[in-house]
Parts: structure tokens; C-alpha cells; sequence
């Protein structure tokens, strides 16, 4: 005794066996003048076009009107040149400790390590604390998966806006 489920199974697929759906479109029959959008060539003398007949007529390539790249070129020379004085960038770093006690700021740092092992936490001291900091990130979203993985283990750690040297 068959189940439901493949009795339905057979039944569509029969249904979908019976159903044939043929394409009537013909690209051959298809025809369309789209010489009235075109622009009118003319030909004078000084360009050198015989013209005899309007069907043998050589078509002159068009000079464009509404031309931008002049002034697109010199705004993206401008955005070079400023890019190039600038020396930081603005971007965000994973701040996992924040104390006094340098001996606790190296441990830190062995444990991140150990949770992140292509990274580089660097310890900074600003005084009177030391800060165990680690990546260096250009967008908040790129730093969320290494942010998560070190939340497990700090929940201290917080995302710090970082303004970093470009090299």
C-alpha cells in the first residue's frame, strides 16, 4: 500500500509529464524602423563624403554634446592630491583591558593570543592605565567576528573609534 505522499508525488509528475508549452515567438517576423531617432548627418563639402544616393550615404561620426570628462578628471586629481596629504585614517581597534597593573595587561595579551592567533595586541600606557588593544579595523562591521570572539571571554572589551598612521 502506497502512501499518500507518493501517490501525490506520481500524480504531479504526471500532470507536469502531460503539460508541453511550445515558444510561437519568431525573431524573423519582427521588424521595427528606428531611423526617425537616429540624427541627421550632414555632409558638406569640406568632410570629403561623396553623397550619391541617401541609402549610399557614409555617416559622419557624431562629436559628443553633453561631454563631463574634463571635469570629471580634474575633481578625481583633486581627491588624489588630498588623499595624499592625508596621514591618518579614521578607523576602530578592540580595547580588551584597561588597568594598572602591567603584569594583568601581559597576561592579557597571552590569552589573546591564544583566542585570536593572527592578531597583534600591543599594549599602550596612557597615564595612569595600561590599555591591551588588538586590530586594526577600517569599519565597525569588519571588526564584529574578532569583537564577538573576544566578548566570550571579556566583557569589558569594547570597540574604540582609533585614528591610525598611514604608511
Amino acid at each position: 500500500m502506497m502512501s499518500r505522499f507518493v501517490i501525490f508525488f506520481i500524480l504531479i509528475l504526471a500532470m507536469r509529464c502531460g503539460i508541453a508549452t511550445k515558444s510561437t515567438t519568431s525573431t524573423e517576423d519582427y521588424r521595427e524602423d528606428l531611423t526617425v531617432f537616429r540624427p541627421p548627418v550632414i555632409a558638406n563639402e569640406d568632410s570629403g563624403v561623396e553623397t550619391k544616393d541617401k541609402d549610399d550615404q557614409i555617416e559622419i561620426p557624431q562629436e559628443p554634446v553633453w561631454d563631463i570628462t574634463y571635469k570629471l578628471d580634474s575633481l578625481l586629481d583633486s581627491i588624489s592630491v588630498n588623499n595624499q596629504k592625508q596621514k591618518y585614517i579614521q578607523g576602530y581597534t578592540i580595547q580588551v583591558y584597561t588597568g594598572s597593573s602591567r603584569k594583568v595587561a601581559n597576561n592579557v595579551i597571552s590569552e589573546v593570543y591564544g583566542i585570536l592567533p593572527g592578531k597583534k595586541p600591543k599594549i599602550t600606557y596612557d597615564l595612569p592605565n595600561y590599555k591591551v588593544k588588538v586590530g586594526k579595523f577600517y569599519h565597525r562591521l569588519e571588526a564584529q567576528r574578532d569583537f564577538a570572539a573576544i566578548r566570550k571571554r571579556y566583557i569589558n572589551a569594547i570597540l574604540v573609534p582609533q585614528q591610525f598612521r598611514i604608511e
